[in-house]
């Protein structure tokens, strides 16, 4: 199993490669940089789930992205990705917690996912689109306005 680094570089990002050099790592993570859509959609597809250890969001689109297409998401336990989440199956964890994220590749990695929260997911994803943002824009500036 390898771990992909797919996306352009973000906060404490060079600690990060830091780390994998300094453990020997590399040959077991991938770091592809930007992606094109066509490519993340593919990586979605193929991988065991996605890790997505973030601090800090304004919204956690990645979680979205991941339950649109089925992927399993491991995902830091923090107020927008637990919004995103809510009866989706996606394991949250305390973002500092190192073991909790050990045990938890470790059961994405050798346990095949629940294909009904994996559909449960899917469907949540769908309650999130630009046209359910916009009416909920446009209703709040219509309750603003009275």
């Amino acid at each position: 199993m390898r771990l992909v680094l797919a996306g352009s570089p973000g906060w404490r990002y060079q600690p990060v490669v830091d780390e994998i050099e300094r453990l020997g790592l590399q040959d077991a993570v991938v770091r592809l940089g930007p992606v094109t859509p066509g490519r993340l959609k593919w990586l979605y597809q193929h991988a065991r789930a996605l890790l997505f250890p973030s601090l800090y969001e304004g919204f956690g689109l990645p979680v979205l992205e991941a339950f649109a297409l089925q992927c399993p998401v491991v995902a830091a336990r923090i107020p927008p990705v637990m919004e995103i989440a809510q009866s989706t199956g996606a394991l949250l964890l305390e973002p500092d917690s190192v073991p909790a994220w050990a045990t938890a590749i470790e059961r994405v990695s050798t346990q095949p996912p629940d294909a009904a929260q994996l559909a449960t997911a899917q469907q949540r994803a769908g309650h999130f689109t630009w046209e359910a943002c916009a009416g909920a824009v446009g209703d709040a500036l219509r309750a603003a306005a009275t």
